[in-house]
Order: C-alpha cells, then sequence, then structure tokens
C-alpha cells in the first residue's frame, strides 16, 4: 500500500533541525545502549514508537505511521538514520512531556491503537519548564516517554489499561501517604526492608527482607482495601507497572548522559526513598533494581493477559 502525502521531496534541514536530528540521534543511541544492557524489548522495532517533537510552530515527527501521514500535510526532512517529518504544531500547550495512546473502542485518532511519544524540544523546554537542569536531563525524560511507549506496544499491556477502572489518578495518589499517616509509615517500612534485601550480601539474607517485604506490603495493601475499596489498590498497581521502568531507564540515560543534576544518582532519596511524595514510582524503581538482581526478566510485566502486581513476580520458595 502506498501512502500518497506531500512529502515527496526530503528537504534539507535548516541549522535548527540538524541540531534538533543530533540529538534524536543521541536520544537513539541511548536507547540503543539501554536495550542492549537491560531490556532488549524496549529497542525491538515491533515496540519502538513514534516521537512528536514540539518546536514552535511546527512539529518534527520520527518515524510516523502511516495514519499520520494520511491525516496531516507533512514535508520530509533528509536524515540518515531514521525518517523525521515537519508538519503544523498540533498543540498549543507550552511544554509537553507525555506518552499518548487511543484506549478507547469508540473514538478513533491518527494514533489508532499507536503510542506516541510527544515532547518538547530542548530549546522550548528551557524557556517553559526551567526545573530541567540540562539537555541531558530532558534526553532523559525524553527517553521516559518513550519507556512508556514501547510498554503500551505491548498488546496484553494495551488491553490491560483499556479494561482498567481508574478510581484515581495516578498523581492524586501520590497525595495519598501525607493524607494518611498510618499508610506513610507503612510505606516507609515497606520500602526499607525492599532496599535491604536490594544491597543485601548473600540469597539467605536477601530473601529475609523479602519476605518481610511482602508481609509489610500485604498487609498495607489490605488495609488500603478495606478504607478506600480494591480498584485503588488495582490502580496502584497499574501506576507502580507504568512507572517502574520509565523511572529506571530514565536514572539510567541520565547517568550515561552525564547530567549535571544531582538527584539522578543510583541510590538517590528522589528516586529511593521519596515513598511521601511519589509513593507507586520509588517503589516501582526499587522493584525493577531488585528485578536484575534475582534475574526476573523485565519484560514479563507487560506479557501478561490480567495486569498483575510486580511482587507477584517474586518467588523466594
Amino acid at each position: 500500500m502506498f501512502v500518497l502525502v506531500s512529502c515527496n521531496n526530503k528537504q534539507v534541514p535548516t541549522e535548527q533541525e540538524r541540531e534538533l536530528i543530533a540529538q534524536i540521534e543521541q536520544i537513539l543511541n541511548v536507547k540503543q545502549q539501554l536495550a542492549n544492557k537491560y531490556w532488549p524489548e524496549f529497542n525491538d522495532e515491533k515496540y519502538s514508537v513514534p516521537i512528536i517533537f514540539y518546536a514552535g510552530s511546527a512539529c518534527y515527527v520520527v518515524n510516523p505511521k502511516a495514519d499520520f501521514l494520511r491525516a496531516f500535510p507533512c514535508k520530509q526532512i533528509r536524515t540518515d538514520k531514521f525518517q523525521l517529518y515537519k508538519t503544523d504544531r498540533l498543540d498549543s500547550r507550552p511544554y509537553i512531556m507525555e506518552t499518548q495512546v487511543n484506549l478507547s473502542s469508540y473514538t478513533s485518532t491518527y494514533a489508532g491503537k499507536t503510542p506516541y511519544a510527544m515532547c518538547s524540544v530542548w530549546s522550548e523546554t528551557q524557556e517553559t519548564y526551567p526545573v530541567i537542569m540540562d539537555e541531558a536531563e530532558w534526553m532523559a525524560g525524553v527517553i521516559h516517554e518513550l519507556v512508556h511507549g514501547c510498554q503500551l506496544s505491548h498488546p496484553w499491556f494495551y488491553v490491560a489499561q483499556h479494561n482498567m477502572n481508574h478510581r484515581v489518578s495516578d498523581m492524586a495518589l501520590t497525595s495519598y501517604p501525607s493524607q494518611y499517616p498510618w499508610l506513610c509509615d507503612a510505606l516507609i517500612e515497606e520500602n526499607g526492608y525492599l532496599l535491604s534485601a536490594i544491597s543485601a550480601d548473600d540469597e539467605f539474607e536477601m530473601k529475609g527482607f523479602l519476605r518481610k517485604f511482602l508481609s509489610c506490603r500485604t498487609e498495607r495493601k489490605n488495609r488500603m482495601k478495606a478504607e478506600f475499596g480494591e480498584a485503588l489498590v488495582r490502580n496502584e498497581e497499574q501506576y507502580e507497572t507504568d512507572e517502574s521502568l520509565a523511572r529506571f531507564m530514565e536514572l539510567q540515560s541520565a547517568i550515561m548522559l552525564n547530567t549535571e543534576n544531582p538527584v539522578y544518582a543510583e541510590g538517590s532519596f528522589y528516586f529511593c526513598n521519596n515513598v511521601q511524595e511519589d509513593y507507586q514510582y520509588i517503589t516501582g524503581y526499587n522493584l525493577v533494581r531488585l528485578f536484575l538482581k534475582m534475574g526476573i526478566d523485565l519484560d514479563l510485566p507487560y506479557n501478561s493477559v490480567l495486569l498483575r502486581s510486580l511482587d507477584s513476580y517474586i518467588n523466594i520458595d
């Protein structure tokens, strides 16, 4: 099938476009390194998603699908290592860093069921979201979104997300420890046992800490089910799975890219301990570290017919 779009002649990139092309090449190179070291599926073509970069009045789209090219007038930019198309800006928000996918059975978009990572370019990020310290941290954010795209490109994980009853939003859930002191105390204890298991010197010691971790976790979840409902706990398990590898790969890529932001360090409080503010992000990140220590396949959670909690993959018998 041929897709007819106004991209027949590849345009020579401008100086600004060449800068973006170099940044994209660097991001894709880091993506390949992360796949080689941690998660092979991350760079598998069938799980790799298009990226939309927002720059002024334009969007630059890396490796768009045919539906996108049919939906928007595009001009192709000359590149060597990937396809790059330019179209008019698709979103008026000043800062964008997210992954979008259509989970509805009743509506249709240019993306269809294909996730698209969507990111403001570095120059706009500097102006509109100055909390991002440097270009390396910005690239790590793009990697974070590419992980979400890879997750959602797994058919069973897409179905699990589609079927989820969203009782509470991701960001609303992060506020629960500050609202309920008993929950904050339980999470600090639970995460402490998880960190001890990660740093344990031998298997016997690790399994001892994991038994305490799983016991605390079960007790906490049971109380949350009683007080907030089972649907909320299921939401927690989904969000933890969503953010686990995204946070882990974000940190690893920031280290590879030599960011100057000090929070991007192995064992930093922001990533490992801050359950008071981002608990499902913290426990998810630490569970990825545990999976690597125990040799658990990082792709398992995205191939389950039913969404399972990450702790269900831990076997200490």
